[in-house]
C-alpha cells in the first residue's frame, strides 16, 4: 500500500514505469467510490495514503527504507503473540529476525531510515518527517485491512 500511496499522492517527482494516465486510470479506479463497506472507512483509507504519498513524495531511498521498515517490523520488540488457550508456544514461529539472522530487522531499517534522513535534510526537518512516517503506520495498516477486507463485492 506504501508503494500506491506513492505513486498516486507523491506528486510529479515520483519515477516509477509506467508513471501516465493509464497508470492513475487504473489505481484511481480502486479508489472510486464506493468501493469499501462504509464511507468513513474509505475517508480514512484515501487520507492515509495521501498523507503517506505527499510525506515521502519522489524520495525513492526513503520509500524502499520505510517500505522494507514496515515489512520487517518497523520498531517491533514484542514476542510473538500465543493464540492458544493453553499457552502452547510450539505452534509459534520465531520472529523472522531470528530465523535469518543475516538480514536486518525492522528496527535496524527504522533506524537506517532515520540516520538517511538526518544526512539528507536539516535535523529538524528529518525528525519531523521520521516522527510522521512513524505515525503513519497504525493507519496504513487500517487502510491496507480495509482495501484488501472490506472491499465492495462488485
Amino acid at each position: 500500500m506504501a508503494a500506491v500511496a506513492v505513486r498516486m499522492f507523491g506528486g510529479p517527482d515520483v519515477d516509477c514505469f509506467p508513471h501516465n494516465h493509464q497508470f492513475y486510470q487504473k489505481y484511481t479506479f480502486l479508489l472510486k467510490s464506493p468501493w469499501a463497506s462504509s464511507l468513513e472507512f474509505e475517508s480514512e483509507a484515501e487520507n492515509t495514503l495521501r498523507n503517506l504519498g505527499a510525506t515521502i513524495g519522489g524520495d525513492k531511498r526513503m520509500e524502499v527504507l520505510f517500505t522494507s521498515a514496515i515489512m520487517r517490523g518497523f520498531r517491533d520488540l514484542s514476542p510473538p503473540a500465543c493464540s492458544s488457550p493453553d499457552g502452547d508456544m510450539t505452534s509459534v514461529q520465531a520472529s523472522l529476525a531470528i530465523r535469518l539472522p543475516d538480514l536486518l530487522t525492522g528496527t535496524q531499517f527504522s533506524l537506517l531510515l532515520h540516520r538517511y534522513l538526518q544526512y539528507s535534510r536539516p535535523q529538524a526537518e528529518a525528525v519531523h518527517i521520521f516522527q510522521k512516517l512513524e505515525s503513519l503506520i497504525p493507519p496504513l495498516y487500517g487502510a491496507t485491512n480495509t482495501f484488501y477486507y472490506e472491499r465492495l463485492k462488485f
